[in-house]
């Protein structure tokens, strides 16, 4: 075994840390960016746009949590004996994931949002140019953002479609 194989990554998730879209893997803009923060009360990111919102597993909770990886743009999480669950960021404004067991994604908007609906994906509009769109396809979710209600859609179907 080549010891310099080894790859130790952070495992600790805390309150205030930043989860973005990494400039390492793509095109990113600072005056574009979606960057959120990882909750305090539970396994959930918050962003602060004009409107926040908050991208959560629910009800993940309890005793047993571990986390094998928790980095500014990758989280690897579970529960013993359950497969383990991840959400991470795939383009600048998506986030995917897969969740195991009776845990679910779930968004959440803090003030003003007029709830659409294209198909079977939602969409929540801030009335300040700002979208999201979550949708989840058994244990697979993806979480978009976009300045349209045509792009957050887009990008939440793309985002089914890859491999989290």
């Amino acid at each position: 075994r080549d010891e310099a194989a080894i790859m130790i990554l952070p495992d600790r998730w805390g309150q205030g840390q930043l989860f973005a879209f990494s400039a390492l893997d793509g095109n990113a803009l600072a005056s574009d960016d979606f960057p959120g923060m990882l909750c305090g009360d539970r396994v959930g990111i918050r962003f602060y746009r004009h409107v926040r919102r908050e991208l959560a597993i629910v009800p993940l909770y309890g005793p047993g949590l571990t986390f094998d990886t928790v980095t500014g743009d990758c989280i690897l999480f579970g529960f013993p004996g359950q497969a383990r669950m991840r959400m991470l960021y795939a383009r600048p404004h998506l986030i995917i994931g897969h969740t195991a067991g009776s845990d679910i994604p779930a968004a959440f908007v803090e003030g003003p949002c007029r709830l659409l609906r294209d198909g079977d994906t939602e969409i929540h509009d801030t009335l300040d140019g700002d979208f999201t769109a979550p949708e989840r396809s058994g244990s697979r979710f993806a979480f978009a953002f976009g300045h349209s209600r045509e792009e957050a859609v887009l990008l939440v179907r793309e985002g089914l479609a890859l491999s989290p």
